[in-house]
């Protein structure tokens, strides 16, 4: 398997959403996008999959370091091997990913977040990193254009969350903040009933709200 079949099994299997985003996106950037989207999903897999927190903690720390290695193009991993190119191509900075590895160590970290200004550190490590190194990618007119790309990764990411909150429960991770929680009377025990109660219906419905509020910024048009 070569480090591109690599990223796509891993990023964008056949008739998923990023699928159909990479396809339709312009040829010649597809490769790009797909070491982008397959970072993250190695990333995000560390805090999903892997069940000690030590071993977890050593994963972080071995792709702290492979990441220095994909930006002097040593990369080892068939991800970092596939982003040395875009690396160079799109003169993509250091600090994103390095920002999503952080997004990680914060789910090591935290099962919860007090307040949405704490996750809002979260969503802008997690989403709008991944956002904003496709916008480079994509290539833009405005340098605005970057603005809306942290919206769009805070409403992407936000509606993943609300998507998979049972799971994400189920595993110890609550993003919906505490204070909106006790705000609606609303446990994480709750979280997790298979029958949603109509508490819980009204506090998903203020996250939605918040997504749309994210995904209705002002748009830009992108380069192609």
């Amino acid at each position: 398997m070569t480090p591109l079949e690599y990223c796509r099994s891993k990023a964008a299997p056949p008739a998923s959403s990023n699928y159909y985003a990479v396809y339709f996106a312009d040829r010649q950037r597809q490769p790009a996008l797909l070491a982008v989207l397959a970072y993250q999903a190695e990333l995000a897999d560390i805090a999903r999959e892997v069940k000690e927190r030590s071993v977890a903690e050593v994963k972080l720390n071995w792709w702290r370091q492979e990441l220095g290695f994909a930006f002097d193009s040593k990369g080892r991993h068939p991800i970092s091997q596939a982003l040395q190119q875009p690396i160079k191509e799109f003169g993509l900075e250091k600090e994103p990913f390095a920002e999503i590895i952080e997004a990680v160590a914060m789910d090591l970290e935290y099962g919860s977040y007090p307040s949405f200004r704490e996750l809002s550190v979260y969503t802008h490590r997690m989403g709008t990193s991944l956002t904003q190194l496709m916008a480079e990618v994509c290539g833009y007119r405005d340098k605005a254009t970057l603005r809306h790309a942290h919206h769009l990764g805070v409403a992407l990411l936000l509606t993943r969350q609300l998507r998979n909150l049972r799971r994400d429960a189920d595993a110890g991770h609550f993003y919906i903040p505490e204070d909106e929680m006790a705000a609606a009377n609303v446990s994480q025990a709750d979280l997790r009933q298979p029958r949603m109660s109509e508490r819980v219906s009204e506090l998903l419905a203020e996250q939605a709200k918040r997504i749309d509020d994210f995904s209705y910024k002002p748009r830009r048009t992108y380069r192609t």
